[in-house]
């Protein structure tokens, strides 16, 4: 098996503290995002390419800012 790139690594801590929320394990809220683009795309993109990751609003507050580049 291939070592977990960063991205997986990054999707497997989401995951435990989801699920550690959903046990009960912690009294926060659902965890909080906030997805950034920028050049050449916008939030749509940004969305599918969290979908993509399996990072949806289900489990997480996800916001999103599209930043501009002057």
């Amino acid at each position: 098996m291939p070592p977990p790139t960063r991205g997986t690594r990054l999707i497997s801590i989401l995951d435990q503290e989801y699920q550690g929320i959903v046990a009960g394990d912690n009294d926060h809220a659902r965890p909080k995002l906030l997805a950034l683009c920028g050049a050449k795309s916008n939030n749509s993109v940004t969305q599918l390419q969290l979908e993509n990751l399996h990072i949806t609003s289900d489990k997480y507050d996800i916001h999103y800012l599209h930043g501009y580049i002057e």
